[in-house]
């Protein structure tokens, strides 16, 4: 009977060996785990943070390019149409010219000091007129490009963000399986490690 008590014992010790050091494994693994969950939230807050200030800035600049170019493309029309009467009305001809029998005598005496007087259509600066327009639809250009490039941005940004964002929540899924795998596991360790420790005194006053 001792003998079987004493193979008992130390049956009993090598299972609280094996016990204790699978509550050891199963703390360590939580610590692991929990310590990778809190970096991968981390990472993946100041990603989201990171992503809306894009997404927000994208927006802006989308907004103020489009209105911007639709107040140029304004200009523009306006100013083409006010230039380019002035040069056809010209090109046809549709001059405004006075022969002395028309003129009024403050006309025909300017005329005959040398002075003339308004003659013709007012057609507008021409040259200053063109340079406006160059300008203008250079700014037309960049807000175009303005606007291609935000909307390049903001696809990129999404698309990048969107595969980040399905492996963050997948990882953060598979390390919260398995801490609470863990803390049960940890929770199963630690009552067969006292159960049997129990059982060791138990043996020891009989």
């Amino acid at each position: 009977d001792r003998d079987h008590r004493m193979a008992d014992t130390k049956s009993l010790s090598a299972e609280a060996l094996v016990l204790e050091a699978e509550k050891k494994n199963q703390e360590e693994l939580i610590k692991t785990l929990s310590e990778e969950l809190a970096a991968v939230q981390s990472d993946h807050s100041e990603a989201t943070r990171i992503r809306e200030a894009e997404k927000a800035e994208n927006k802006k600049t989308l907004e103020d390019s489009r209105e911007g170019l639709t107040a140029v493309t304004k200009a523009l029309e306006t100013l083409k149409k006010f230039y380019g009467k002035g040069s056809r009305a010209n090109q046809s001809g549709y001059a405004f010219t006075q022969t002395a029998s028309e003129q009024s005598p403050a006309a025909a005496d300017m005329a005959a000091a040398g002075v003339t007087g308004a003659q013709g259509n007012y057609e507008g600066n021409q040259a200053a007129g063109g340079g406006i327009i160059g300008m203008l639809e250079v700014i037309q250009s960049d807000f175009k490009r303005s606007i291609e490039m935000a909307e390049t941005a903001e696809k990129e940004s999404s698309t990048e963000y969107a595969s980040y964002n399905k492996e963050a929540k997948a990882s953060m899924m598979s390390k919260e399986t398995g801490l609470e795998n863990a803390k049960d596991d940890l929770k199963i360790a630690s009552g067969d490690l006292v159960a049997t420790l129990n059982k060791q005194i138990g043996r020891a006053h009989v």
